[in-house]
């Protein structure tokens, strides 16, 4: 996301943006984990408790966890962001990049 594309309803949602060399600096990462997932899918649902684990075994030990939601629904992606608000970083919603990457 670039900054420009970063406003006030990105800031009121809780959205942090964070600069990709910061999430991706060697000199202050060494892993970088990314949770793709939806509220919708059940695979995800399942898989969620593991990367939440991992998370919290990882915190402080140089490793970043982001959660990036393919969630269809602003509101579906709320739901999402609230079961995974441990997870280091959320990627702010915008269901046109995400169709895009589908």
């Amino acid at each position: 996301m670039e900054l420009s594309e970063f406003d006030d309803k990105d800031e009121e949602r809780g959205h942090v943006l964070v600069p990709t060399k910061e999430v991706l600096d060697p000199n202050e990462y060494d892993y970088v984990a990314i949770f793709i997932g939806a509220d919708y899918c059940p695979h995800c649902k399942k898989f969620a408790p593991i990367v939440h684990a991992s998370a919290g075994a990882l915190e402080g030990k140089r490793c970043k966890t982001i959660f990036v939601s393919n969630d269809r629904t602003e509101e579906a992606f709320q739901a999402s962001c609230a079961k995974n608000k441990n997870l280091s970083l959320i990627m702010p919603y915008d269901l046109e990049k995400t169709t895009a990457m589908r």
